[in-house]
């Protein structure tokens, strides 16, 4: 993976708030700022059951990672930047409260 270019954030995780296929999002939090993150931490190492190489995975994450460096609107989440260390690559993105989009119902707003 390329390196990267947003500066470095200096963080603690915190617990689990979501897992999914390739990897777990913990709450975490800007040591500097105090505020809140999201931290989606990937495994980059071969499964020890498949011994499969993780290639195509690690593509995916690193065109994921392009697009949220070019993302800016007030209704999407935030790129913050990333860390690795050994196996494991860190997405820090800002933190929103109420769970993923998939658990949120469409409510009809009337003025």
């Amino acid at each position: 993976m390329e390196e990267e270019s947003a500066p470095s954030v200096w963080w603690r995780r915190g617990e689990l708030i979501g897992c999914g296929a390739f990897g777990h999002v913990y709450m975490g939090m800007n040591l500097d700022s105090e505020e809140l993150l999201a931290v989606k931490q990937v495994l980059t190492r071969a499964n020890s059951a498949s011994k499969e190489k993780p290639q195509a995975h690690i593509r995916e994450l690193e065109e994921e990672v392009n697009l949220l460096k070019n993302l800016s609107h007030p209704n999407i989440i935030r790129y913050l930047g990333t860390s690795r260390k050994e196996y494991t690559l860190n997405i820090l993105l800002e933190f929103f409260p109420g769970g993923s989009t998939s658990s949120l119902r469409a409510t009809r707003f009337i003025p």
